[in-house]
C-alpha cells in the first residue's frame, strides 16, 4: 500500500450526532475483532487498516474513521444515509470510514449484497495471482473516485483485490463475507507455508 493513512477525503454532514442503532452492529464488532486477531486488519498509528459495513433500510452502518478494530465499541460506527459528490450525510459520533463512498457505490451496484468487508490482508495480496483472485488494473489512492471506479469494474465478483491496497469480500450476510475472507486468508497462508518448505 503506497499511501499512509491521512484521514477521510470527503466532508461529513452529521444529520444526528448519536451512535447509530442497528442489530448488525454486534456482528460487525465480532468480525472487526476476528480480523484484527488474524492480522487481516493490521494496525496503523490512528487505528486499523480496513473497514466493514452492513446494509440498513436507510443506507449502511460502517466502521468509523481511525477506529481500532481490536476493541470496537457500538459508538465506533456511523450510519451513512447518502453520498453526493464529496459529501456524505451520516448519523454518528465519529466520522464514517474513508472508504464510505466506495461502499456506497458497491451497495448501489449490487442490490443482492448486504455486507462489505474491506481488509488489508498482506498474505492474500502476495499470493493473489497463484490463488486466481481478480485484481484491479491500476493502483489508486484510498478514498478517491479513481479507486472507486477501479472497484466498480470488479464488484460483480464477491471477492477481489484493489491493486497494492487490499481486499474486498462481499456477502449476502456478514457471515458470508467474513467466512469468505477468512477462508481465503487460510488458503494464502497455506500456500506461503508450502512455498517455504
Amino acid at each position: 500500500m503506497s499511501e499512509g493513512y491521512v484521514g477521510v477525503k470527503f466532508e461529513t454532514v452529521f444529520v444526528e450526532r448519536r451512535a447509530p442503532k442497528h442489530k448488525c452492529i454486534k456482528e460487525l464488532i465480532f468480525w472487526c475483532r476476528k480480523f484484527s486477531e488474524m492480522g487481516i486488519a493490521p494496525k496503523h498509528a490512528a487505528g486499523s487498516y480496513g473497514n466493514m459495513s452492513c446494509r440498513t433500510p436507510k443506507g449502511f452502518i460502517i466502521t468509523g474513521a481511525s477506529t481500532n478494530h481490536e476493541n470496537m465499541k457500538e459508538t465506533d460506527f456511523a450510519e451513512v444515509l447518502s453520498v453526493s459528490g464529496k459529501q456524505v450525510r451520516a448519523i454518528g459520533l465519529c466520522a464514517p470510514s474513508s472508504e464510505s463512498v466506495m461502499h456506497h457505490m458497491i451497495y448501489s451496484t449490487r442490490p443482492d449484497i448486504n455486507a462489505i468487508f474491506h481488509s488489508h490482508d498482506d498474505i492474500v495480496l502476495k499470493n493473489a495471482k497463484k490463488l486466481g483472485i481478480p485484481v484491479t488494473e491500476k493502483e489508486e489512492p484510498y478514498g478517491t473516485p479513481e479507486l472507486m471506479e477501479q472497484a466498480k469494474k470488479l464488484c460483480m465478483h464477491d471477492y477481489f483485490i484493489l491493486k497494492n491496497h487490499g481486499i474486498i469480500s462481499l456477502g449476502k450476510t456478514m457471515k458470508e463475507a467474513g467466512k469468505r475472507a477468512v477462508e481465503m486468508h487460510k488458503k494464502a497462508a497455506e500456500l506461503s507455508r508450502t512455498v517455504k518448505q
